[in-house]
């Protein structure tokens, strides 16, 4: 909104009327520039007197990022406003904003992310006998009467046709 300013000449006399003017451009820019200042405002990492101090103790003396804010925390060493939380300083050692580095700390190294290739599920539905257990004579394909059997299915809606084919081995 802006303020419009008219006047009126009437009778000599000069009126100045005021009137309040919606106007969407002008709405949009103050919306963006508050924006803008919106948010909570993140901690700085330069000039930060614990940055440098949790470095030291991550790097020379093994602490985990965590137990750093702990010890910061109880001991009162640093304000409040100063002390970021876990996840921040996670997030500033694998961006390498500041000096400690991944190979610094003992545990996230240990951790596996993926699971192993060779994995199998221990509770895992057995629908029949295994294929790879079939007699000698069937892999030879010496006689007749084995059949491959398979289905081959649409969409997976469960309500789609499919289809059977069924191929003698010989």
């Amino acid at each position: 909104m802006y303020t419009q300013k008219s006047q009126q000449v009437q009778n000599n006399k000069i009126y100045t009327y005021y009137k309040c003017v919606y106007s969407p451009d002008l709405a949009q820019d103050r919306y963006f520039e508050n924006r803008i200042k919106s948010g909570r405002r993140p901690i700085p990492i330069t000039g930060n007197p614990f940055v440098e101090w949790a470095d030291h103790l991550m790097i020379h003396q093994e602490m985990s990022p965590a137990s750093v804010i702990m010890l910061a925390k109880k001991a009162k060493l640093f304000p409040e406003r100063f002390i970021p939380c876990i996840k921040t300083l996670y997030n500033w050692i694998d961006r390498k904003l500041i000096k400690t580095r991944n190979i610094n700390l003992l545990t996230k190294l240990k951790l596996k992310n993926k699971k192993p290739t060779g994995f199998t599920r221990i509770n895992k539905k057995v629908l029949g006998q295994s294929i790879e257990l079939r007699p000698h004579a069937v892999d030879t394909r010496t006689t007749f009467g084995h059949w491959e059997i398979d289905t081959v299915v649409g969409q997976k809606s469960g309500e789609d046709q499919v289809l059977l084919t069924m191929v003698e081995r010989k």
